[in-house]
C-alpha cells in the first residue's frame, strides 16, 4: 500500500509540473541555423551556426553539439568534426538543405552553391539558349525556350536565368545548375529586354509593343507591377545602389528612369535616335545608351538625369557594356560589324575591333578581362581579350543570337 501511495504521489507531482502546459526553463524548444539561405561558389566554405532557444527564452550556441547533415552531399557537405562543426563545403552547383539536430528538435536552412564560369546566349531564330563554359569556350548545354527569345539576365546567387520570349509574351525561368526551365511567367506584349536586381529579388522586363515595364518578384515568379514607359522600350539597366532602373524607348528617343521603390517614372531623358542598349556605371554615376539610328553613344549623368555627351560610333550601335574597373565601355555596331572600345574618362574611342557578322549583344567579365559579343547574322559568339582588344575565340551557337548574360 505504501508503494502505491508513493507512485500516486510521484504521478501527481509530474502532472502538476507539466499539466499546466508550461515548458521547463532548460528544455530546448527550437534551433535556428544562420546565416539564412547562404550562397557560395563551388569549392568555397561557409561556417553555419546553430542557436538553441530554451523554455525560458534564453539562447545558446549549439554549433559544436548538434548533429549536422546535408540533404545532398553531392552539392555541399557539412562537418561534424570537432573544431570544424557546422563548416559547409560547396561541391557542385545546386541547392541543398542543411539541418542541425539535437534529439527531436531541429532547424534548417537552404544553402545554394552558385554556378560559375557561364555565359548565356539567347538564340532568337532557333528558340533556344546556348550555355557556354567560359573557361573552355565551349557550349555545354542548349535549353529550349518560348517563341523568339531575345533578352536574358542571370542572378548567380539563386542559380536562375530569366529569358524574354518576344513572340510568346512570356519570361522563361531557367535553373542554371540543371539547365532546365522551371517556370514560365506571362508578361506584357513583345518582351525584349531583361535586367535583374538580386538585392531586391526583382526582375524587370521591357515590353516593346506594350510600352510597359513588367516587374517580377523572383521569390514566387509573379508580376507585381506594370509601369508605363515610353514608346518601344527595348533594353534595361539597373543601379541597385540608387534604386533606379533605366529603360531605353526606341520609338521616343528617350530613356525612362524608374524609382524601383515605388515603381514610378521619375524622369525622362532625351537621347539619340533609336536608342537600344543601356549600361550603368554606379561608381561614376554615368549611364551609356547605344543609339542605333543615330550612330552615337549617349552619356548620361545619373545624378542630374541629363545627357552630357554624344560619342560617334560605327554603323548601327545596338548594345553596350561597361567595365568599371578599367573605365572602358564596349559597343556592338551591328551594321558595321565592329566593336567600339570607349575610354569612359575621356569619352573617346580608343579602339575599333572587327567582329563577326551583325554583332548585337555584348557583355563583359571583369575578373578575366574578357568581353563576349553575339553575332546575329553569323550565329556565333566572339570572345575578346580586353587587355589586347583581340578576338581569341569564336564559338558556334544557335541561330540569330541576340542578347547575352555572363556570370561575373
Amino acid at each position: 500500500m505504501k508503494k502505491v501511495l508513493l507512485m500516486l504521489l510521484a504521478m501527481a507531482l509530474i502532472l502538476a509540473g507539466c499539466g499546466n502546459g508550461k515548458v521547463s526553463p532548460d528544455t530546448l524548444v527550437s534551433i535556428t541555423v544562420t546565416p539564412a539561405n547562404p550562397s557560395i561558389a563551388p569549392g568555397a566554405t561557409s561556417q553555419l551556426t546553430a542557436t538553441g532557444t530554451f523554455g525560458d527564452n534564453s539562447t545558446k550556441d549549439l554549433t559544436a553539439t548538434v548533429i549536422w547533415s546535408s540533404s545532398s552531399n553531392g552539392i555541399a557537405t557539412i562537418s561534424n568534426t570537432q573544431g570544424t562543426n557546422g563548416l559547409s563545403t560547396a561541391v557542385a552547383a545546386g541547392s541543398t538543405t542543411i539541418t542541425a539536430r539535437s534529439g527531436n528538435i531541429s532547424g534548417s536552412t537552404t544553402l545554394t552553391v552558385m554556378q560559375t564560369n557561364r555565359a548565356f546566349v539567347a538564340n532568337t531564330n532557333s528558340n533556344s539558349v546556348s550555355v557556354i563554359d567560359t573557361t573552355t569556350n565551349t557550349v555545354v548545354a542548349t535549353v529550349n525556350m518560348g517563341g523568339g527569345p531575345q533578352g536574358v539576365a542571370v542572378n548567380p546567387a539563386t542559380n536562375r536565368a530569366y529569358v524574354a520570349n518576344t513572340l510568346g509574351n512570356t519570361v522563361s525561368v531557367i535553373d542554371i545548375a540543371a539547365n532546365t526551365v522551371v517556370a514560365t511567367v506571362p508578361v506584357g506584349s513583345g518582351p525584349v529586354g531583361v535586367a535583374v536586381n538580386s538585392s531586391t529579388n526583382r526582375v524587370y522586363i521591357a515590353n516593346s509593343t506594350g510600352s510597359t515595364l513588367s516587374v517580377i518578384d523572383t521569390t514566387n515568379n509573379a508580376v507585381v507591377a506594370t509601369v508605363p514607359v515610353g514608346g518601344g522600350p527595348r533594353r534595361i539597366a539597373v543601379n541597385p545602389a540608387t534604386n533606379r532602373v533605366y529603360v531605353t524607348n526606341s520609338n521616343g528617343n528617350t530613356v525612362s528612369v524608374i524609382d524601383t521603390v515605388g515603381n514610378t517614372v521619375v524622369a525622362t531623358i532625351a537621347v539619340g535616335a533609336g536608342p537600344q542598349g543601356v549600361a550603368v556605371n554606379p561608381s561614376t554615376n554615368r549611364a551609356y545608351v547605344a543609339n542605333s539610328n543615330g550612330n552615337t553613344l549617349s552619356v548620361i549623368d545619373t545624378i542630374t538625369n541629363t545627357t552630357i555627351a554624344a560619342i560617334a560610333m560605327g554603323g548601327g550601335p545596338s548594345e553596350v557594356a561597361v567595365n568599371p574597373s578599367t573605365s572602358r565601355a564596349y559597343v556592338a555596331n551591328t551594321t558595321g560589324n565592329t566593336l567600339s572600345v570607349i575610354d569612359t574618362i575621356s569619352n573617346a574611342t580608343v579602339a575599333t575591333v572587327s567582329i563577326g557578322a551583325g554583332p548585337q549583344g555584348v557583355a563583359v567579365r571583369p575578373a578575366t578581362n574578357r568581353a563576349y559579343i553575339t553575332n546575329s547574322n553569323g550565329s556565333t559568339l566572339s570572345v575578346l581579350d580586353t587587355t589586347t582588344n583581340s578576338i581569341i575565340a569564336t564559338i558556334a551557337v544557335g541561330s540569330g543570337p541576340g542578347d547575352l548574360s555572363v556570370i561575373p
